[in-house]
């Protein structure tokens, strides 16, 4: 890769300083707006992304910037490319689910025979579990297959059926410590500025 030679290149630190010096710094200016305009339009915050670059990547030298004006279009091309790729990794990170959940399933059941009346109360209520309560509460690292199962009745044979719980095959220790490991590696304003760095420093 061939890297333009820049009479002025500096530091993400050191363009930091010479906006301020023009009198141009603002946190507000590194604010990510996700989903504009949208009912669930979300800002990230400008002074957490400044703090991080600075504390990660406050000496790495910007790869094209030779003026004030270079840097701050570099980091709002950056932002343009990849907002609709930060929009998802939020929705995905911030999704709404239960992590000691595996398995959960919506169905429609027609049923050929005999059939209740109309009914909002749930029709069924399983647990199934491989060990009884007893082993299971003094081992819990035993699988659990755990399910419960709700529905409604739609007509005279038809009714819907919402499956879900810990189907046995991880248990709910191992469960949690999945969950808390990614929560830490994909910290969304860290993944963000490790992005730009990927793509802008040196």
């Amino acid at each position: 890769m061939n890297i333009p030679k820049l009479k002025n290149r500096k530091t993400f630190s050191e363009w930091l300083d010479a906006m301020s010096a023009t009198g141009s710094f603002s946190t507000d200016f590194f604010k990510i707006t996700l989903f504009s305009g949208k009912e669930n339009e979300t800002d990230l915050s400008g002074s957490d992304i400044v703090y991080t670059m600075l504390h990660d990547y406050g000496n790495f030298t910007c790869y094209s910037a030779e003026t004030v004006v270079d840097f701050a279009f570099d980091w709002q091309r950056f932002v343009r490319i990849h907002t609709h790729d930060f929009e998802r990794m939020y929705t995905a990170l911030y999704a709404e689910y239960n992590p000691i959940e595996n398995y959960n399933k919506n169905s429609v059941i027609v049923d050929d025979g005999e059939t209740g009346a109309p009914s909002e109360s749930p029709i069924t209520s399983t647990i199934e579990q491989v060990a009884d309560d007893t082993v299971s509460t003094a081992n819990p690292y035993i699988p659990q297959n755990k399910t419960q199962s709700y529905g409604k009745t739609e007509n005279d044979n038809t009714r819907t059926e919402n499956t879900h719980g810990n189907i046995g095959v991880m248990t709910n220790q191992s469960m949690i410590s999945d969950e808390c490991q990614m929560r830490l590696r994909y910290n969304m304003i860290e993944t963000i500025c490790r992005a730009y760095a990927n793509m802008e420093l040196i």
